[in-house]
């Protein structure tokens, strides 16, 4: 029997690109704190926006004998989820720094690009968290005290159960600035004390009043904001996906990282609650 020969054929499916693609990928999804508590959407190719129905609700009315009864109607609405952002991390590697580095440089290159690209992804979560409702409701309110403290918390959830959303499903976003106060609160259940599997979940410093608190630097000092996860829609229309060009003028190669996704508040901002901050 012939020899068979091991080729570039046998090994097409696990290229470069594919590896380093599906690298930044798992980074992404495993540092994007944020993305597992909103609402995530598939986005089909050839679309430039989402549109997501909204609409009230029945009311439930009598029958009288020999009465006949009403219908009724309801008015849909949609929130546009705009597909607009495409983020892009690029290096420069030259021959010589890859030819003579002692670390694996396009596995360090894909991890840090993984990662700096979850944060912008959270970045930009946070910035559709804190659009809450200005307005009939208003869900921006200052905290009580010099810092988050019990009836602050309590008071979110009243806002946000007054829009019939369920506490025990949504999350508390606090900087690390506020963890410190949140730990001295009495009810707050923390995950590495009580072993609550919810600290499965990255991020998850622990629970009080059904809230799944959640500890990140994208928040801002002196602000919390509480949230359900249709508070917040976000798409991702295309995955990281990995290129590289030779750059033969700088003896070098183009490495490239992008991501195409969208993010959106949903229902006018009636679904999260801004707390230490009345603007």
């Amino acid at each position: 029997m012939p020899d068979v020969i091991f080729g570039k054929t046998e090994v097409d499916a696990v290229s470069q690109e594919l590896i380093l693609g599906q690298m930044v990928q798992q980074f992404l999804i495993q540092e994007a704190v944020l993305l597992p508590t909103v609402n995530n959407y598939s986005a089909p190719l050839g679309t430039d926006k989402l549109k997501i129905p909204r609409a009230g609700g029945f009311s439930v009315g009598d029958k009288s004998e020999n009465v006949s009864v009403d219908a009724q109607t309801i008015t849909y609405a949609t929130d546009d989820l705009d597909l607009n952002k495409h983020k892009v991390v690029q290096i420069l590697v030259e021959k010589f720094a890859m030819k003579q580095s002692q670390v694996s440089v396009l596995s360090d290159i894909a991890s840090r690009a993984g990662k700096a690209l979850a944060l912008q992804l959270d970045t930009d979560i946070i910035t559709a968290l804190v659009a809450t409702s200005a307005s009939a409701p208003d869900h921006r309110i200052a905290f009580a005290g010099a810092s988050i403290a019990q009836t602050d918390i309590l008071e979110a959830k009243r806002l946000l159960k007054v829009q019939n959303i369920n506490a025990g499903e949504c999350y508390l976003g606090i900087n690390p600035t506020e963890e410190k106060a949140m730990l001295l609160i009495s009810d707050f259940v923390r995950n590495d004390q009580y072993g609550n599997p919810q600290g499965l979940q990255a991020g998850v410093l622990g629970s009080i009043y059904g809230f799944k608190v959640i500890v990140h630097n994208g928040f801002t000092a002196g602000n919390a904001v509480a949230w359900h996860p249709t508070h917040v829609a976000c798409a991702i229309q295309q995955s990281v996906e990995f290129d590289q060009q030779s750059q033969l003028e700088h003896l070098a190669t183009r490495l490239s990282f992008d991501t195409i996704y969208g993010v959106k508040t949903l229902d006018s901002g009636k679904r999260g609650v801004l707390l230490g901050s009345a603007t």
